[in-house]
């Protein structure tokens, strides 16, 4: 097909750093993009009893990978 014949030529050229950088980038900031769009609405109900509740507590996250909930801006990182 078409489609994998460009591919094939365009992986064998040398991609800048700069472009991998910007692609890493654009997949890391979606990936937690989707994270707030499939989290459990529940629990941030749940976050906000407990910081109500024990306004000193620190809630910690635990991830198998590059998550960061800081970049949750309208999910996790309010907690």
């Amino acid at each position: 097909p078409v489609i994998v014949e460009r591919c094939r030529n365009w992986a064998s050229k040398e991609v800048s750093p700069s472009v991998v950088q910007a692609v890493y980038n654009a997949w890391e900031m979606e990936r937690h993009h989707a994270a707030e769009r499939s989290i459990f609405p529940e629990l941030l109900d749940v976050f906000q009893k407990i910081r109500e509740d024990y306004p000193g507590v620190v809630i910690g996250a635990v991830t198998d990978g590059k998550a960061n909930p800081m970049l949750m801006p309208f999910t996790l990182a309010p907690y």
